[in-house]
């Protein structure tokens, strides 16, 4: 463990690596809140909160813990990239940047001014302090029983999207942002492979359906968006058959117009 920790409240990056980086943080009107194991914080908006957990879900990273604020019977979100803990001796420890939103049922939600200050001294209750070769630096501290909670629902992400690449990506946005408020994670080959892959090419074509196909089969649910059907949504809702992936709609899951 002697690589220089990196903060640049990146949930995604954020912990130790080689090479140093500036710090680049800029406030958001809305308040979903990132937060560093430096004490390092800022604020962000829905969208980027939105992208971050995508990009953890197809990363396959995603770890989450959960504050629970008894006296006002409110329960926050912690997530972070898993990738970046570590154990040490007997305990787990995490090093980095972390997403945290308010949890209400299933829905996903901002934080006031007064709940911000809130869960960061829940936050500070939970850090310690570990020394590496002569530096300390802070930690997360990752107890056993939140061992349960680390792993949000994936729900793999199919429509039949409309031909217009602009278009097919705006509804997957939305799709996608209603998922995540209702607690799920959301996996969409639309947004994931964007720009990836020629869509004129017929041996990328195959190896983007491939790489789809791979993720219906780590999600939990396999939820169809829409009132139209096509021949790929048909083809997901067999192979999530044959792999035991839930089926459902958007309107199943969350009541969704």
């Amino acid at each position: 463990m002697s690589k220089h920790i990196e903060i640049r409240l990146d949930p995604l990056t954020d912990g130790f690596t080689e090479n140093k980086a500036a710090v680049n943080a800029i406030r958001a009107d809305r308040h979903a809140l990132i937060i560093a194991t430096n004490g390092d914080f800022r604020l962000t908006d829905i969208r980027e909160a939105d992208t971050i957990l995508r990009e953890l879900a197809t990363s396959e990273c995603s770890g989450s813990i959960i504050l629970e604020d008894v006296p006002d019977g409110i329960d926050f979100l912690v997530i972070f990239n898993d990738h970046k803990a570590f154990d040490l001796e007997e305990s787990r420890f995490f090093v980095g940047s972390m997403l945290m939103l308010k949890m209400e049922g299933k829905r996903l939600h901002g934080l006031t001014d007064e709940e911000v200050y809130k869960v960061k001294d829940m936050m500070d209750g939970r850090m310690v302090t570990l020394v590496d070769e002569g530096d300390t630096f802070s930690a997360l501290t990752l107890f056993k029983e939140d061992r349960m909670s680390r792993t949000i629902p994936r729900a793999y992400v199919t429509a039949a999207w409309d031909k217009n690449p602009v278009v097919a990506k705006e509804e997957a946005r939305k799709y996608c942002s209603e998922l995540i408020r209702e607690g799920y994670l959301p996996l969409c080959p639309v947004l994931a492979f964007d720009g990836i892959f020629s869509t004129e090419d017929t041996e990328s074509h195959k190896r983007r359906r491939e790489m789809s196909e791979d993720l219906l089969r780590r999600a939990r649910f396999l939820v169809i968006c829409g009132k139209e059907q096509n021949d790929e949504v048909n083809d997901d809702i067999a192979i999530a058959r044959k792999a035991k992936v839930i089926v459902t709609s958007l309107e199943g899951v969350i009541g969704y117009e």
